[in-house]
């Protein structure tokens, strides 16, 4: 299993609140590729704007999954869970409050024949067809723009006052052709967050059908294009995204390589993303 991860700071932000972490040490199942972004906007008890150091509740998410998801544990209820309750006890002995982890958290597993991944909050991700440069993208948003956080777990008032906007989260499915750049019609399902426990999405891809799975967070969804006269416009995210997994190789820092290149290309055509952007995959060994 080869596997790499980048992150980069977003043009709006002056700390960069996402993080990442891969591993494919060993074999089955201690690998695994995880990103996490950190809220840019907490509110206190009042409802006033503070810093919650978020930046720093993305990189102990990460660090909690990472020592967890090493085990392979197949219950991700249970998994998830695990990684709150650690993180939690990281940002405690920090002196951290809880809104410090307000942060997503996705994943890429390894099963035994098959590759997982998991999303609690929003972002992308994106499975490769084997033996095709087809990717099969699975795009994660929620109705009024604020994510569904592992950490409303932890309050039953943060849940509450969650659970009373009424959000849904919205998933949106196509495929992307990075030879021949085709976007298929989005087709959108709204799935329901419950009233109780962590709320994620989870799908599986065989060995069988896929090559390559990443996650991103959703840094991949606020490309922007600066036009002469200097109006800005939103880009599609399969049109960004299309740059990103046009890889060439899945040995060494493959993630690293392409993200790099694709960033480079769209920044000369004048489009950036606004939001941090992180990265990071897991591949069958070619």
């Amino acid at each position: 299993m080869e596997t790499d991860h980048f992150l980069k700071m977003g043009h709006s932000h002056k700390v960069c609140e996402d993080y990442a972490a891969s591993s494919s040490a060993g074999v089955w199942p201690g690998q695994f590729a995880v990103v996490s972004d950190g809220c840019s906007l907490v509110l206190d008890a009042n409802g006033k704007p503070f810093n919650a150091y978020t930046d720093y509740g993305s990189r102990l998410m990460v660090r909690a999954a990472s020592d967890i998801l090493r085990e392979g544990f197949p219950d991700q209820q249970w998994v998830h869970r695990m990684i709150l309750s650690k993180a939690e006890v990281f940002a405690r002995a920090l002196g951290f409050p809880r809104q410090t982890l307000s942060a997503t958290l996705l994943t890429v597993q390894v099963q035994e024949q098959s590759f997982l991944t998991t999303v609690c909050g929003d972002g992308v991700t994106a499975a490769r067809r084997k033996g095709s440069s087809i990717w099969d993208v699975q795009e994660f948003s929620f109705s009024d723009g604020k994510p569904y956080y592992m950490r409303y777990d932890l309050s039953k008032d943060d849940r509450t006052t969650f659970n009373k906007t009424n959000q849904y989260c919205v998933r949106e499915d196509y495929t992307v052709d990075t030879d021949n750049f085709g976007l298929k019609v989005p087709f959108a399902t709204l799935l329901e967050i419950p009233p109780t426990g962590i709320f994620f999405t989870q799908y599986e891809y065989p060995f069988e059908t896929h090559d390559i799975v990443l996650v991103s967070t959703d840094g991949m969804t606020s490309f922007t294009h600066r036009k002469e006269d200097t109006t800005i416009e939103p880009i599609p995210t399969p049109m960004a995204l299309n740059e990103y997994l046009a890889l060439k190789g899945t040995k060494g820092e493959f993630i690293q390589r392409r993200a790099k290149k694709a960033s480079a290309a769209l920044e000369k055509a004048g489009i950036t993303h606004h939001d941090d952007i992180s990265i990071a995959a897991l591949a069958l060994e070619s």
